[in-house]
């Protein structure tokens, strides 16, 4: 062998061997498998052999019928078009460069599948499947593992992929343009919007969602039905009529540099226990974000509540102009969740008088958050008949509105402090608390303290400011006049 030719072996070896591992065995069997090219025809009997490549030219018309791809074939288009019918996958099987026309990819209790460069293109309009069904998809799948959905469009389906009961998929790089009303009206909602998702996957763990732009359709991304440990990131849509991201159902996931306008519901919304919210921006929502628990009582608090959902987060998220809530922890069929944490969030202009943050929680955080909402509350711990939560820190928060900056009623053992009110009307109303501290806190505006004989609660700790303050305490009450 001369030396230019072992000098050239070496060179293309080293390359190989840089690139990644999982993409060298795919170009690998798929170089190793025996090359079949189609012309354009039914393709109904002719993909049987397994372990092969199909090289398809012109179009292919299943006319309502099923393909079934054998173990380890490779379906690849060359300016092909397929329609009408079902393409079914078996294991290692790998779709590509193909587009589709009013056709579905299934999948059951299959691995290592991998769909990518592909189109779909639908015929659903919304007056023509009114009841939830999964299968009206681009892509169906149940039971897989180990699949990768990538760099696909998909437009006119009523969902664009829908995935239960899975582990190890990757979407990403996906487009979906739905069929719902181009302009949102927040007077009014579509029947069965949520029935229209771009990505909704359910029963799936150790899942990564990203790049996912949708539009004209009910959320980007649902997941539910307790899916865990995944992540879903870098989403973007317009035109929303459920929310952007909705977890219904899940512990232990990641929602995370997201970004979201135009959305009838809420920008990112989670039930469950231990997930993330950080680094969304969301504007023109109903909510920007919200957390509750699923509503099972999981165990005793401290003040007496049952609690589910523990441990969730809205961290470092953006919301701008919002009709209902800037961020709202709640109740769900009852209950209170436990140890929610809403830190360092900038929330601007409201459109009511609701709520910059609303928190219904025990041992709930509230801190660094920057709030300018003048038509809306600042920071709320609602008035519940019969319930009471507690354990709320509230401190560090920079809020600016003509309403009531803080509001907090019938809890315990909370502490409100070190921070920085502008308000109009109202800086800070207590209600029916009791062993609270509200200490250190600066008020500019009208607003200031505002605390009557027959709302307040007892053994509250207050540091004030004068005797403009406003405040009638108890006899249970201290008092300590800031110098």
């Amino acid at each position: 062998m001369s030396l230019i030719c072992i000098a050239t072996f070496l060179f293309f070896y080293f390359i190989d061997d840089s690139k990644n591992v999982e993409i060298d065995k795919i170009c690998a069997s798929e170089t190793s498998k025996a090359v079949v090219v189609q012309n354009g025809n039914a393709l109904a009997k002719t993909v049987a052999i397994p372990d092969s490549v199909y090289e398809l030219r012109g179009f292919f018309d299943l006319n309502g019928d099923s393909l079934v791809l054998p173990v380890g074939c490779v379906l690849k288009g060359i300016d092909a078009i397929m329609a009408n019918g079902i393409v079914v996958l078996s294991n290692n099987c790998t779709i590509e460069n193909l587009k589709f026309q009013n056709v579905k990819v299934v999948f059951d209790d299959k691995q290592r599948l991998r769909i990518k460069h592909c189109s779909f293109e639908g015929n659903f309009k919304t007056t023509t499947i009114p009841e939830q069904n999964y299968m009206s998809a681009a892509i169906y799948g149940n039971r897989g593992k180990d699949v990768y959905i990538e760099n696909v469009s998909i437009c006119n389906y009523q969902w664009g992929i829908s995935v239960f009961r899975s582990s190890r998929l990757i979407i990403e790089n996906i487009s979906f343009s739905g069929v719902l009303s181009y302009s949102i009206d927040f007077s009014s909602h579509i029947e069965n919007s949520n029935y229209h998702d771009a990505v909704h996957i359910a029963g799936t763990n150790e899942s990564r969602i990203a790049h996912v732009n949708a539009r004209n359709c009910g959320a980007c991304v649902l997941l539910g039905n307790t899916s865990k440990y995944n992540i879903i990131e870098n989403c973007c849509g317009n035109n929303l009529w459920d929310n952007g991201v909705y977890i219904s159902s899940g512990n232990d996931n990641i929602v995370k540099s997201c970004e979201f306008q135009n959305v009838r519901g809420t920008g990112v919304k989670a039930r469950g226990c231990r997930n993330i919210i950080m680094n969304n921006t969301v504007s023109v929502v109903g909510t920007g974000y919200g957390i509750t628990g699923r509503g099972k009582p999981i165990g005793i608090d401290d003040y007496g509540q049952e609690y589910n959902g523990e441990g969730s987060s809205i961290v470092d998220n953006i919301v701008e102009d919002f009709h209902d809530y800037g961020v709202a922890v709640a109740l769900y069929e009852g209950y209170p969740t436990s140890r929610v944490y809403v830190d360092n969030n900038r929330i601007f202009n409201g459109f009511s008088e609701r709520p910059s943050i609303s928190v219904y929680c025990s041992n709930a955080r509230v801190s660094g958050n920057e709030i300018n909402c003048p038509n809306s509350y600042g920071i709320v711990v609602p008035l519940i008949k019969e319930k009471t939560t507690g354990g709320y820190v509230i401190l560090n928060n920079s809020i600016t509105c003509n309403r009531r900056g803080i509001a907090v009623s019938r809890c315990k053992n909370a502490t409100v402090s070190n921070n920085k009110i502008y308000a109009e009307k109202q800086g800070l109303v207590v209600s029916e608390t009791e062993g609270s501290s509200f200490i250190h806190n600066e008020f500019t505006g009208n607003g200031k303290y505002y605390i009557s004989d027959n709302i307040i609660g007892k053994r509250n700790y207050y540091e004030t400011f004068g005797d403009n303050d406003g405040i009638k305490p108890s006899d249970y009450s201290i008092l300590e006049k800031r110098k």
